[in-house]
Order: C-alpha cells, then structure tokens, then sequence
C-alpha cells in the first residue's frame, strides 16, 4: 500500500490560519463564560423553592431549560437560590 500524504498549498493554510484567527475571540469568550460561575453551595442553592414562594424559574438569571448565569451546573426551574431576583 502507498502512503498518501497530502501536501498542504499555501492558499489552503491560510484560509486554515484565517478561520483559527477569526474564531479565537469566540473560543476565548466560550472558556471564560463558565470560569465566571459559583458552586451550588455558594449561594445556598437548593432543589425547592423560597418560603416566600421565590422560584428559579421565575428570575432574571434563568436560562432556559435549566441553567444559570450566576450558578454553575444544572438547576430546577422550581428550586432557590440567594442570588434569586425577580423579573
């Protein structure tokens, strides 16, 4: 069998190096965005709500299906937090 090595034009590595450029900002943004999150237990996270009938689901940090932008992880639209904070 014969080994087939492409050989790799200079038009092709730089639309290669441009498309590794162009994306940097985006794959430094995707890194940092959930460096920037705390642990459940930070902000006393749990799986009910508030006595005050408070619901994850119902602040201005939910994202939908069941994320944060303050708490790391997977969260329940119906759980609490302290970082909770009406719409």
């Amino acid at each position: 069998m014969k080994n087939v090595v492409e050989k790799a034009s200079r038009r092709t590595f730089l639309r290669r190096s441009t498309l590794w450029i162009a994306m940097a900002p985006v794959l430094v943004v995707a890194g940092t965005a959930n460096a920037n999150k705390a642990d459940k237990s930070d902000f006393s996270y749990r799986d009910q709500p508030s006595a005050k009938g408070q619901l994850c689901g119902n602040c201005t940090a939910f994202m939908t299906p069941n994320h944060c932008r303050i708490v790391d992880g997977e969260i329940s639209p119906a759980g609490w937090c302290v970082a909770y904070s009406s719409r």
